[in-house]
């Protein structure tokens, strides 16, 4: 913590070594149904950072960046005997995310406190089946999402009213 603790960073860096990694798929023999296998080894590393400053006593801001390497290093049979994932991303697993957002503690006369939130998201591109065919990829995306809450004199309580993806 920082600025008299106005103000926090953090940060973190992970790797990850799996073997064995277990996954679902879907098998056009078996339309509609989830079977459990096993995707052989995979390995993803990472950072990220996020921060928090509260630079009056009633505005907040936060913000975070993460990157994410995820693969596979050997995934055999992925798409049926002979159709191999090796190298391929793991699962809904996008190289960057970032979000932002802010809180006002609205000076208002009545029992209790109200706060109003905003954030936004966004992630890169990231994949729904270990393939990557082009039916496979969800695009980059951003959300932008909003909260009202009414917190009771007793703060055990509290009552908000909130949006997600409100642009869409």
């Amino acid at each position: 913590e920082l600025f008299d603790r106005r103000a926090r960073l953090n940060l973190a860096a992970f790797y990850n070594d799996y073997k064995d990694l277990q996954v679902s798929y879907s098998d056009p023999a078996y339309p509609g149904n989830s079977i459990r296998g096993n995707a052989g080894k995979a390995h993803t590393y990472g950072v990220e950072i996020e921060g928090d400053v509260r630079p009056t006593e009633r505005l907040g801001l936060q913000a975070s960046v993460g990157y994410l390497f995820a693969v596979y290093d050997k995934y055999r049979n992925a798409g049926g005997v002979g159709v191999n994932a090796d190298g391929h991303r793991l699962l809904n697993s996008p190289r960057w995310s970032l979000s932002g957002g802010l809180t006002y503690d609205v000076p208002i006369e009545i029992p209790g406190s109200v706060r109003l939130g905003l954030n936004a998201q966004w992630q890169g591109k990231a994949y729904f089946n270990a393939l990557q065919r082009p039916q496979d990829k969800a695009p980059a995306q951003g959300f932008l999402n909003g909260s009202i809450t009414w917190t009771t004199p007793d703060p055990r309580w509290a009552v908000q009213l909130s949006g997600r993806n409100l642009l869409d």
